[in-house]
């Protein structure tokens, strides 16, 4: 459907949320407005207007505003123009700062109104207008900063919105006596141009998901849409169309404050000298830096005062190296393997007012136990050493600490990174427990060496060989028994005249013919995965 302004006298089936009549006829109820949104307490939107408007014989008419400095109201362009005609200012008013439309403490006639140059009333592009008050808001009215441009990436699909307004409660009703206000998801740019195709100019517009039944209405024209950005409130978009029909499912749609800001700040008119003048007058001192650290990597954090609208970024220098942060976290993290004190300098970037810097030097509190972990060259060998290569990924914790164990137990005093198994432990299954500790906690981890490994060991020096030195007799070689993990294994070789004639595991030969006279010697080998042994035979001469 084509997108119109609303009628004076009544609503056009079509397509829009726009000014309406303040003494619109009640309608039957079909749910609270804005609608399905409550009621705001004093003091929750300081810069919220309400605001009243004439054309020459027309009737009176109500939109919503939002204070974006002292004496400038940002509103919707169509609340200002009707038919190429601008409202009469000397018989328009805005009140600033009022929770409800009758309180007239801050009542003022308009001093002028400004639409976007570039305002098209049969498209809504450019739905943006400032009025001017003739004296500044004073207490309880504060301004609400719009959105820089590097935080546009905020407005996004799925983003929580707030809505304010003093529109229709219910589909043909009368205007609310009352600011209320409600939350609302924002569609992507491709869904809502799905919906409402050519109709939809995302470069100027932002649409809301009303599929819950919460919408905005005829009355909340020009009104915020607003998203907490940095813990500030932050204007993203005012009031513009929607379906005639509100909360009818259809997205909303809103002006992008983002668009508008270049002509908010560098118009030529006396509406947007008085914002800019605001704006540079205002100082963005940076504060509240913490440090923190998750090892090597170290996180920056800081807030801004005022939530001032003006920063395009920050120049962070940390440790001496710079780096300009231009989204709109309030966060940096760097990495700092060598760990110890650092120094943080958080310096606002401005393209107007001034900015102060904030500066700390801390060694920062780490934000969890380290992560350690070790290695070790060899399975371990009674007499050996084994030292063990440990880390820690956190440069700010202590020292690693060391503990043996031997089958699950400590062992006393094997508290290095160095450890000697003893032949005594042969066989008995040896680990390593490190741990590393910071104001997080400690972490800690188990290695497994292995079960103690020992060489063979036997008392004896040369193995005797007992039996018959005659052909047919039988020579035994008496090996004696060895210790060693694994346990060893004992191979015999026998040799005549010194050629080796028989190996094997047997330590039992045969005396033959071929044997007379010669001369038999001998070894006895015990071997396991630890090491080997070596022992010789006693030599027989075997008879003629």
């Amino acid at each position: 459907m084509p997108r119109i302004p609303i009628a004076v006298a009544a609503l056009a089936a079509a397509v829009v949320v726009g000014a309406v009549p303040a003494q619109a006829a009640p309608a039957g109820d079909v749910g609270t407005r804005i609608i399905n949104g409550s009621e705001a307490p004093s003091g929750a939107w300081p810069s919220a207007t309400f605001l009243s408007f004439t054309f020459n014989g027309a009737s009176y008419f109500a939109c919503s505003g939002s204070l974006i400095a002292p004496r400038v109201v940002l509103t919707a362009a169509h609340c200002v123009v009707k038919n190429g005609e601008l409202a009469n200012a000397a018989r328009s008013t805005a009140r600033p700062g009022v929770i409800s439309n009758a309180d007239n403490s801050t009542r003022q006639v308009w001093s002028a109104a400004v639409p976007h140059p570039a305002y098209d009333e049969d498209s809504r592009t450019n739905d943006v207008a400032l009025v001017t008050l003739p004296v500044a808001a004073t207490a309880p009215a504060a301004t609400i900063p719009l959105i820089a441009p590097w935080q546009d990436g905020a407005v996004g699909g799925g983003a929580s919105a707030a809505i304010a307004g003093w529109g229709r409660t219910v589909n043909g009703g009368a205007i609310s006596e009352t600011l209320r206000q409600a939350t609302v998801p924002l569609v992507s740019d491709a869904d809502c141009a799905h919906i409402w195709g050519g109709n939809f100019a995302a470069e100027s517009m932002v649409c809301a998901d009303t599929s819950a039944g919460i919408d905005t209405c005829q009355g909340d024209s020009g009104g915020p849409l607003a998203l907490t950005i940095a813990d500030t409130r932050t204007l993203v978009g005012d009031t513009s169309w929607g379906a005639a029909t509100c909360a009818s499912g259809t997205p909303g749609v809103y002006g992008r404050i983002s668009a508008f800001r270049g002509w908010i700040l560098d118009g030529g008119t006396p509406a947007n000298l008085l914002v800019r003048d605001y704006v540079a007058a205002q100082n963005a001192e940076a504060q509240n830096l913490a440090l923190t650290s998750t090892g090597p990597d170290v996180t920056v954090t800081w807030g801004v005062t005022p939530a001032n609208w003006t920063t395009t970024g920050f120049r962070v220098t940390v440790n001496g190296s710079a780096e300009t942060v231009t989204g709109p976290e309030a966060a940096h993290t760097v990495t700092l393997p060598d760990g110890g004190p650092v120094s943080a300098l958080v310096e606002p970037q401005v393209t107007l007012g001034t900015a102060t810097a904030a500066s700390i030097t801390a060694t920062p509190t780490p934000t969890r136990a380290p992560v350690v972990s070790a290695t070790l060259p060899a399975q371990p060998e009674a007499g050996a050493e084994l030292t063990a290569t440990a880390a820690s990924d956190d440069p700010w914790g202590g020292a690693i600490a060391y503990q043996w164990l031997l089958d699950g137990a400590d062992i006393p005093g094997a508290t290095a990174a160095a450890y000697r198994p003893t032949a005594a432990q042969a066989g008995r299954l040896l680990s390593l427990r490190i741990a590393a500790a910071n104001a997080a906690g400690t972490g800690s981890a188990t290695v497994r060496a292995g079960r103690v490994l020992q060489a063979p060991r036997v008392r004896a020096g040369r193995v005797p060989v007992r039996g018959r030195a005659v052909v047919g007799g039988r020579l035994t070689a008496a090996a004696p028994s060895a210790t060693g993990y694994p346990r060893p294994r004992v191979t015999y070789r026998f040799a005549r005249n010194g050629r080796v004639v028989q190996t094997g595991r047997a330590g039992v030969y045969r005396v033959r013919e071929r044997d007379r006279g010669a001369l038999i010697t001998g070894t006895a080998t015990w071997t396991n995965s630890a090491g080997t042994v070596v022992r010789k035979l006693t030599a027989v001469r075997i008879a003629r």
